[in-house]
């Protein structure tokens, strides 16, 4: 968090020094070494790291701290660890403990016996002139979005050109990234103020850590950058950020499993899930496909070296090792946090200009399929306040989708409305704080049927284990058995039969009929002290594979078809019920 304590942390340097104390035992953490890394590669001379390695004298000390450099410095200290109390001194076993009262009084009589001059005052020194006052409070975007409704964007793209617009008039703006920058599009507010932009590398950790430091003094506003999936190596930082009521933004791009390109692609090849021990390849050109089909896996011992990564002209259909689906779980979690989830380019841009605004930790999670505008430019967002996109006067069944799937059930409301089948249609814009009252007031207007649609996992509840066993005639939310890893004995091409077997072993359609447990969205909580409401969910079930995002979202029961499936259902077992 240190290295970030300079007002944009590569600037001029300013006339203070940040100490920053280490117990010997911390050494072996990984984001220490990351944090010496970037404190060297900037040059951060104003960053002393103590390292406390016991028994080393205070005067050497002091003349060190003096010295000027163009660099960090580390002091490896060796003390004796509690020095001065003569019961504890240099011995085992008092970590942590407090002295007995005894103790403590024979200890005070020996400190006390130690001061010369009980006369004497510190005083804090003036604050240097270098720091002047600025304000970081009510940051507002200087004109409306100037997108159109139809026209497409990425959200990660919309991301990038709000913070860009937004650093051109607020010079306190800062941005940060994980080596990501052409993938979140921070790298368009990097070519614009490239003074302003911190390049963290992959050292997602230290990212986190060092956007503590740039926001520690309420001088910055601070936006962190990387895919949404990379965050979960930096948890232990983020739980720190909100113990520590830090005011951070940051932006989780390529999430769940809708990260795919477009099928335009003439070639792809992942690697990324070679990690994961299930190798997942898939080849949209047959020619390329059968050439390197032969090509053994794994690999002989002759050769060390994974399979390259072809991209044209990028890298294509990742895997699950690539794609968020834990992320909006995580950051839940985080009793400071405010959860966004833009769904098109106007609510990512008012999602940037919210989050400059709000206390503590905003998360704001972009996909990387192009959408298109849904909202006006005039359109007015609100931290907690959901947005009815789609409705009726006879709508039987709310459907809530955020992100990619509220672009799945606008679709899957146009084909049932064919059908001479209604829905409502809700995006919720932020997922922490839910908008229960919405949510709830428009379930009732709709039979109290909620269909929810996540490309996220199922899992991270709020309800307790015990609750997923109950029988079917008490809510019917007894999960299935996880389905059998698909086979890998083919590992250039997706298994044909992998749509049938999900559909075989999930029910179809990955358990449509069953109310799972309140993952992502929250709503059975919202909803659990209404009565007559009934919540089924749409999930990615288990751990994923490389595909299409059409592919993926159909295999895992989130498209548009799924949707329209749920709808039908619900209606169907009601009118049953009667």
């Amino acid at each position: 968090m240190l290295d970030g304590e300079r007002d944009q942390v590569s600037q001029s340097s300013p006339r203070y020094r940040v100490y920053c104390l280490l117990g010997d035992g911390e050494l072996s953490e990984g984001a220490v070494w990351e944090a010496m890394s970037f404190a060297s590669y900037y040059q951060l001379d104003n960053l002393v790291a103590i390292l406390d390695i016991n028994r080393l004298g205070q005067k050497e000390l002091c003349k060190v701290l003096c010295q000027p450099r163009h660099q960090p410095t580390a002091i490896i200290a060796k003390t004796i660890k509690g020095k001065g109390i003569s019961v504890a001194e240099d011995k085992m076993g008092w970590h942590g403990k407090p002295l007995t009262r005894e103790m403590a009084d024979t200890v005070l009589k020996e400190l006390h016996s130690r001061i010369l001059n009980n006369n004497k005052r510190l005083y804090p020194a003036t604050p240097m002139d270098d720091a002047p006052p600025v304000s970081v409070r009510n940051i507002r975007m200087p004109s409306a979005p100037s997108y159109k409704p139809g026209e497409k964007i990425a959200t990660r793209k919309a991301y990038g050109l709000a913070l860009a617009k937004l650093g051109r008039y607020n010079e306190r703006v800062v941005a940060l990234d994980g080596d990501t920058k052409n993938s979140t599009f921070s790298e368009i507010f990097k070519n614009e103020h490239p003074n302003r932009y911190v390049e963290c590398y992959i050292a997602e950790q230290n990212m986190v850590s060092v956007a503590m430091g740039c926001a520690a003094r309420d001088r910055n506003i601070v936006f962190a950058s990387t895919f949404a999936t990379f965050f979960t190596r930096a948890f232990d930082q983020l739980r720190m950020a909100s113990i520590s009521e830090s005011n951070i933004n940051l932006c989780g791009s390529h999430c769940g499993v809708s990260i795919a390109l477009s099928p335009s692609l003439s070639l792809s090849l992942s690697v990324m899930d070679v990690v994961t021990g299930r190798p997942s390849f898939l080849f949209v050109n047959q020619s390329f496909s059968s050439l390197l089909s032969a090509a053994p896996w794994p690999p002989s011992s002759k050769d060390s070296d994974p399979p390259l990564a072809y991209d044209h002209p990028s890298p294509g259909e990742d895997g699950p090792s690539q794609m968020g689906l834990e992320d909006m779980a995580m950051f839940r979690a985080l009793p400071t946090a405010t959860v966004f989830y833009p769904s098109d380019g106007v609510s990512t841009e008012k999602a940037v200009e919210l989050a400059a605004n709000t206390k503590g930790i905003c998360f704001i999670r972009t996909s990387r399929p192009e959408s298109a505008i849904i909202y006006n430019s005039n359109e007015d967002f609100h931290v907690g306040q959901a947005k009815v996109v789609y409705k009726s006067n006879d709508d039987q069944v709310t459907v809530i989708g955020a992100g990619v799937t509220l672009h799945e059930a606008l679709a899957a409301a146009e084909q049932l409305k064919k059908e001479r089948i209604n829905i409502r249609v809700i995006d919720p814009f932020t997922i922490k704080p839910l908008d229960s009252k919405t949510i709830i007031d428009h379930a009732k207007a709709t039979r109290g049927r909620i269909v929810t649609v996540e490309d996220h996992y199922y899992e991270e509840s709020l309800r307790p284990q015990s609750d997923l066993n109950r029988d079917k005639d008490t809510q019917n939310i007894r999960p299935p058995t996880p389905p059998t890893p698909p086979s890998t004995t083919s590992p250039m091409t997706t298994p044909p039969n992998m749509k049938d077997r999900i559909s075989s072993e999930w029910g179809g359609a990955a358990k449509l009929t069953h109310d799972r447990v309140p993952g992502p969205m929250n709503l059975c909580s919202a909803v659990a002290c209404e009565p007559g409401i009934t919540v089924h969910r749409l999930a990615v079930a288990h751990v994923p594979r490389s595909g299409k995002p059409a592919e993926l979202l159909k295999i895992f029961g989130i498209d548009k078809d799924a949707i329209m499936q749920a709808v039908k259902k619900m209606i169907s077992s009601s009118a049953n019920a009667k």
